[in-house]
């Protein structure tokens, strides 16, 4: 019971203080089909747009990430 206690509060305390954020990018060839997928986890995003990404990831180094081609991403908020 206390253990359950604890890790509520700890969830509840990274909510307030942490920010980490999922984004999952998926790329296309210049015929439309998906060429590439991966996942990164940054704690800032400083801007991104369908062919550009650049922020911070959780170790607190710069990522950049930028195509000639559009991509497709989503953003997930984890805290």
């Amino acid at each position: 019971m206390f253990n359950k206690m604890f890790d509520k509060l700890l969830q509840l305390y990274y909510k307030i203080t942490k920010e980490e954020y999922e984004i999952v990018v998926v790329e296309y060839d210049k015929e439309g089909l998906m060429s590439n997928s991966f996942t990164i986890n940054l704690k800032k995003i400083i801007k991104i747009n369908n062919t550009y990404l650049k922020g911070i990831d959780i170790e607190g180094n710069a990522y950049t990430k930028s195509s000639v081609n559009p991509f497709n991403y989503t953003i997930r908020k984890i805290y």
